[in-house]
């Protein structure tokens, strides 16, 4: 009887500790599975996505409130196996990880019909368990899902689309600063004009995302223009620094146009260095023009001082030219 009630003593012991592993097995295939639904769910958004984008008349709205909440619902099971997952989709979106691989962005054409472009951006932090997902879209996007739940038709994809705080520009890569702080280099057509890049600034840590006001514009005037009467220049502090070009010009112009814009980067970091292309710009088109050659911004420690020289001004027209800064000497 001893000999007995010892084994079942032992097989007791045995299957508690065997119930924890067994659970936590169940508990990893549950969530295997649940991230497989999930990343079905996405890649279905996707193709939708990719199937409207051919219509004349653009995206619906439904189609774009389906695919941030996936996109979301994804980034939030996946973590930092997000990337690996989104390569192998079919209808893959552009992505761009930083370079210590914490910091992401995923974007996809939401092609809203006219001119403009725009892209739906989502960004990932993840990084030892953490993982945190933003698209500064809330505000906009709830007053779009609220549209298309209610069954109206004049709800403007393309409104909300281009005015949430990081939409438009479609990703191409992310520059470091510092720790924590990071440029998001995208691109986008404004219109049936002009294009434009775009570097975005982004604080990414384990308290979550958020945008950085590191830019901190300066301007100054040319001798035909009252600077009194411009508010615009006073200084001021933004998260992003942009330049616009011709669009036809540079994307659709001539093999001569192509071959001498083709390559060029706009817009580059290096060193701790921002450079950006010298631009003199106009609000009437054809004015505007690149010119081959870069002006450099040194990022500080806190900021990029970025300085202007608006050199001619009338009514309805403003030309202004990126101005070679002091800090800049020596690069």
């Amino acid at each position: 009887m001893k000999i007995l009630i010892s084994f079942l003593c032992l097989l007791s012991f045995m299957f508690a500790e065997a119930a924890p592993a067994l659970a936590g097995g169940a508990n990893s295939a549950q969530k295997d599975q649940s991230l497989e639904i999930l990343t079905a769910n996405l890649s279905t958004a996707l193709q939708e996505i990719d199937e409207a984008g051919h219509r004349p008349d653009g995206t619906p709205c439904e189609s774009i409130v389906r695919l941030r909440a996936a996109f979301m619902e994804f980034l939030q099971s996946a973590g930092e196996s997000a990337p690996q997952i989104l390569k192998s989709l079919r209808f893959a979106p552009n992505m761009a990880i930083s370079q210590d691989g914490k910091f992401r962005a995923y974007s996809v054409d939401i092609s809203t019909g006219g001119t403009m472009g725009a892209s739906y951006v989502a960004y990932q932090y993840a990084s030892g368990g953490q993982n945190f997902i933003m698209d500064f879209a809330d505000k906009g996007a709830q007053q779009l899902q609220n549209c298309v739940i209610g069954g109206r038709r004049d709800c403007d994809c393309g409104e909300w689309a281009l005015d949430t705080a990081w939409g438009g520009e479609r990703v191409i890569k992310i520059f470091k600063v510092k720790e924590n702080l990071y440029l998001v280099y995208g691109v986008s057509k404004g219109s049936s004009k002009l294009a434009s890049d775009k570097l975005k600034a982004v604080e990414a840590s384990e308290t979550g995302i958020k945008m950085a006001d590191i830019f901190h514009y300066v301007r100054s005037c040319g001798a035909d223009c009252d600077c009194s009467k411009m508010s615009s220049l006073a200084p001021h502090d933004s998260a992003r620094f942009g330049i616009e070009y011709d669009f036809f010009s540079y994307l659709d112009g001539s093999d001569e146009i192509k071959s001498k814009y083709a390559k060029k980067t706009f817009l580059t970091f290096e060193n701790g260095a921002l450079g950006a292309l010298k631009v003199k710009s106009s609000d009437k088109y054809p004015d505007g023009e690149l010119i081959n050659e870069y002006r450099y911004f040194k990022f500080d420690g806190e900021k990029f001082t970025i300085e202007s020289k608006i050199t001619h001004c009338e009514h309805g027209k403003i030309i202004e030219e990126l101005a070679a800064p002091s800090s800049a000497q020596g690069l």
